[in-house]
């Protein structure tokens, strides 16, 4: 990518953040609004990341921080 005649390279961030939640205290909430709460809180990261780590690989655009 070029930005008056400055060449730039185009960089991809990641943050992963999907949640959900009910308003109700959770001593008010059902066993099932408590289930569903922790399985998109689990399961989204996974699931951004089968979506979006695939297209930023083929970038060259991952890297491992450990």
């Amino acid at each position: 990518m070029s930005l008056c005649g400055t060449s730039m390279s185009q960089k991809y961030h990641f943050v992963r953040h999907a949640a959900t939640n009910f308003q109700p205290p959770i001593f008010d909430q059902t066993e099932e609004q408590i289930k569903r709460v922790v399985e998109v809180n689990t399961i989204s990261h996974f699931l951004l990341d089968k979506k979006f780590v695939p297209t930023m690989a083929t970038a060259n655009q991952v890297r491992n921080r450990r």
